[in-house]
């Protein structure tokens, strides 16, 4: 798949989302073409940050007009959304850009790799595509009982959400309130452009996935698994669904948001993940880096300081329990 950096806009910097952060009650602000909601500091300063962005599209100008007005101390651009590739002339001049404006980060919510599925195709191509270890997991999951729906209802939705609490409670990683995923859902809903999956067995919930379709491509967003019947393989079944609905929403792509480069890291917090992405015959692609644009430098290296400082604090501490 030759991507050529034509990625359409991503998801996050779309107006259905700019409406649903705002419902959130996010200060989030749109200038030209880029989306950005506002967090607070201490002292009374802010940051801005903008998830996936295509860098093309920013009028720095505009943006400092309003950073200025925000008292913003820097807008992060989390993993701009253009494929690494210097043979690409769009990424030559973004990535002149990016480094002519910016400050490089290490820092991103965002994992740089990720994992691009074709699925304009055939539903019969799009099973061959898939290797035959993960074909035969998704055979065995129906053979053994498994079925995939679609939530319906508050209830469908409780059981999804008291499934995605036990899962972050297991790997021990952060979520956010349940407000959140159901104003969302209800959103992406509503616009014909969102759904949950629950794969179950009898009455176990074992897995679930929340999708979003926008732009032509189906995006995994959050995930949750039971360690119950795990070996029913539910969640190959489940992805094969989703991209499968994916498909009949209109999309030509499946985004699984985030992965690492290989597999050659064992240790790797996305070593599992990325080893599950793969075998559904997807390719690895590398986004740009993340950039800062860098407008009150005193605090904004300070802010660098003592955020280094709390990630420290915050891996010692899952080290701990």
């Amino acid at each position: 798949m030759n991507l050529n950096n034509n990625l359409p806009t991503h998801i996050t910097q779309s107006n259905m989302w700019k409406d649903f952060k705002i419902q959130y009650g996010v200060d989030t602000v749109e200038a030209g073409s880029v989306l950005f909601s506002i967090n607070n500091l201490p002292f009374g300063f802010k940051i801005g940050y903008a998830p996936k962005i295509n860098p093309l599209k920013i009028n720095f100008e505009d943006l400092k007009k309003i950073a200025k007005q925000k008292n913003l101390i820097a807008i992060r651009f989390d993993v701009p959304f253009m494929v690494k590739d210097s043979q690409n002339e769009k990424y030559v001049v973004a990535n002149k850009q990016m480094n002519t404006e910016c400050s490089q980060t290490e820092d991103s919510a965002f994992t740089r790799y990720d994992i691009l599925q074709n699925i304009d195709i055939e539903e019969q191509t799009l099973l061959n595509n898939i290797k035959s270890k993960t074909r035969y997991n998704i055979n065995y999951a129906i053979k053994k009982g498994v079925s995939v729906i679609e939530v319906q209802n508050d209830s469908d939705f409780d059981k999804f959400y008291d499934l995605l609490v036990y899962t972050s409670k297991r790997q021990n990683y952060g979520i956010r309130d349940k407000k959140y995923y159901k104003l969302l859902f209800d959103k992406l809903v509503s616009t014909n452009s969102g759904a949950i999956l629950i794969a179950k067995h009898e009455q176990d919930i074992l897995a679930a996935w929340f999708l979003s379709f926008y732009d032509e491509v189906g995006y995994y967003m959050y995930g949750a698994s039971n360690v119950v019947k795990q070996n029913f393989q539910a969640s190959s079944l489940l992805a094969f669904e989703a991209m499968k609905l994916a498909q009949k929403k209109g999309c030509k792509l499946f985004d699984f948001w985030g992965v690492d480069k290989d597999l050659s890291d064992k240790n790797s917090k996305y070593y599992g993940v990325t080893r599950f992405k793969l075998g559904f015959g997807g390719e690895v692609i590398e986004y740009m880096d993340s950039y800062d644009l860098v407008l009150k430098k005193p605090f904004y290296y300070l802010f660098i300081i003592l955020f280094k400082v709390r990630q420290k604090f915050i891996t010692l501490k899952k080290k701990v329990h």
